[in-house]
Order: C-alpha cells, then sequence, then structure tokens
C-alpha cells in the first residue's frame, strides 16, 4: 500500500490573507507595450509611449465599492534609485481626505500598517523626493480580516 503524505493545511496568516478577497498589483512599464512578462533591457525606450493613461480610472476600478483596508505595500523602480523621501497615504472618509500613514524612504518595497478604513478612494501623496519618483507598485489591503464583504 503507497503511503500518501498528508495535505498541508494554510496557516492562519494564510487565511487571513485569502478572506480579504481582494488584492491589486499595477504594474505598467515597457514591457506592456512590448507584450512580456520580464524584459532583458533591449527594448527601445521610445516603444513606451501612453497617449491616454488613466491611473486614476485604474484606482476606481478596483475600488468599485467600499472595503475595508489596513495595509499598504509601495514599491520603488530602485533601479533608478531611491527618490522618495516623505509621502503620505490618504483614504477618502465621509467626504474628506483623512491620513492614514505618512512615511519615510519607501526603496524597494515598504509596508504600512495602519487602523482599518473602509472606503472606496485611496491616494498616495509624494510630499518630498530627490527627483521625479519611479513608482513600481502600490497594492493596498485588508489583513485583519475585514474584506470586501464583511
Amino acid at each position: 500500500m503507497k503511503h500518501e503524505p498528508p495535505l498541508a493545511k494554510p496557516t492562519e496568516q494564510q487565511l487571513r490573507w485569502q478572506d480579504m478577497e481582494l488584492g491589486m498589483f499595477c504594474h505598467f512599464g515597457i514591457n506592456t507595450f512590448c507584450d512580456q512578462e520580464w524584459g532583458d533591457g533591449s527594448d527601445s525606450p521610445e516603444r513606451f509611449h501612453p497617449t491616454a493613461l488613466d491611473a486614476v480610472q485604474w484606482i476606481r476600478t478596483a475600488l468599485d465599492e467600499p472595503m475595508e483596508l489596513d495595509h499598504a505595500v509601495l514599491m520603488e523602480d530602485i533601479r533608478y534609485g531611491e527618490r522618495i523621501r516623505e509621502y503620505s497615504l490618504e483614504a477618502m472618509l465621509d467626504g474628506q481626505w483623512v491620513e492614514l500613514v505618512r512615511g519615510s524612504a519607501v526603496g524597494h518595497k515598504k509596508i504600512d500598517r495602519f487602523a482599518p478604513v473602509r472606503t472606496d478612494r485611496i491616494r498616495l501623496n509624494v510630499l518630498d523626493s530627490a527627483a521625479v519618483p519611479k513608482i513600481r507598485s502600490m497594492s493596498v489591503y485588508c489583513v485583519s480580516g475585514g474584506g470586501r464583504n464583511k
């Protein structure tokens, strides 16, 4: 008789992650225009030419209904250096922009935790930078278990 290994069971943290029900990563760069996931640096920069980019629409689409959030992950494209010196993340609450977190030095990856809020709009404000910031990705989550349907 063949012995079957036990099935893997998710950890409590993995269960909370699954319960979030929504996560969003926005990666937009030259690879988008070259129809490839990974580039090797040989594509001409002139191929990157967005003519009707509406990143705000992406966020509106992602948060098409209010959801609870308590974490944000920011990443800079550090191939150009760490440029962000100070930033804030805000959410629209009762018709007003409210600061959730203020930070500095995003670098490769910065994870911010804040008190849970329920919102359908968020925004990143770069308050100080060494040069024009190169945001690689920004994602928001509810790790505490609130999610979309709670």
